[in-house]
């Protein structure tokens, strides 16, 4: 077997260059966890100041920073240099293909569909969460950890559906986030808050449609999923529990079923004695 070499003691420029990048963008990272943005900003344009004057820069420094910068820009309501760096984030990972590139081209549809969204292009916001799905629909064949993934992009265009009016295409693809979390491969098949808040969200789209019947159906699957957990020490599960049964009650009185909607208000105040007394 050969030795591996050992490293470079005297590494050059361009080396020295793309490890400080990677540290101030990773140092960005951090802040932008922790909402220093002003610091964080900082950071990453230091970063991209040191790649940009280099002739090659590392695509596998330069592409996260990318995709962490514009997703700094989304945050703050620039959207302009937010597709600047989403633009050029796409373009690098076409010529230079990474391990990761896969989540971050598919990060970068989702940003670009948020933004659209912020700015009522309610078309253009369910393509661009379109482009994410076809990307995660075809590695999810081979890779089904990504099927969690893949609801989620589906989730975010039913929104997009939903906010432009259109319920039959929103109930679409609130079904299909729902075959993606309950598929016998998807990892912690029927994990039960995702699950559940996608029932909540489908049964919603059910009561835009007048069908309310089907709607109380999805409601009860998700409670189901959801009361073997109430007595938790976390507060999300009585809390999305509180607004199954809030959507459940709404959903009774539209077909005139007084004493379901009476047990689910009570039900209801139930969960929310708890969530006061945690």
């Amino acid at each position: 077997a050969f030795a591996e070499p050992p490293p470079d003691p005297n590494p050059t420029a361009a080396d020295s260059g793309a490890l400080l990048a990677a540290l101030l963008a990773e140092r960005g990272a951090f802040e932008q966890e922790h909402r220093l943005y002003e610091l964080m900003m900082d950071d990453f344009d230091r970063a991209m100041a040191i790649l940009q004057a280099q002739p090659s820069p590392d695509p596998a420094v330069l592409a996260p920073l990318l995709l962490r910068r514009g997703q700094a820009f989304v945050q703050q309501g620039k959207d302009a240099p937010a597709f600047d760096d989403l633009n050029r984030l796409s373009a690098l990972l076409a010529q230079s293909p990474l391990p990761d590139g896969l989540h971050m081209q598919c990060e970068s549809h989702r940003l670009q569909g948020a933004v659209f969204d912020r700015q009522h292009a309610f078309i253009r916001a369910a393509a661009a969460y379109g482009r994410a799905i076809e990307l995660l629909r075809t590695a999810a064949a081979d890779d089904p950890t990504l099927l969690p993934d893949l609801a989620a992009a589906y989730g975010d265009r039913a929104h997009s559906h939903e906010q432009s009016g259109n319920t039959e295409f929103a109930y679409a693809d609130r079904s299909e986030a729902i075959l993606a979390l309950t598929a016998p491969e998807a990892p912690s098949a029927g994990s039960p808050v995702p699950l559940a808040r996608a029932y909540l969200n489908r049964a919603r789209v059910l009561g835009e449609m007048h069908r309310a019947e089907e709607g109380v159906a999805d409601c009860t699957a998700g409670i189901r999923l959801l009361e073997p957990l109430i007595g938790s020490s976390s507060r999300e599960v009585p809390l999305l529990c509180a607004e199954l049964y809030q959507q459940q009650e709404a959903l009774h009185q539209a077909i005139s079923d007084v004493r379901g909607a009476a047990e689910d208000h009570r039900r209801r105040a139930q969960l929310q004695i708890l969530l006061r007394e945690r």
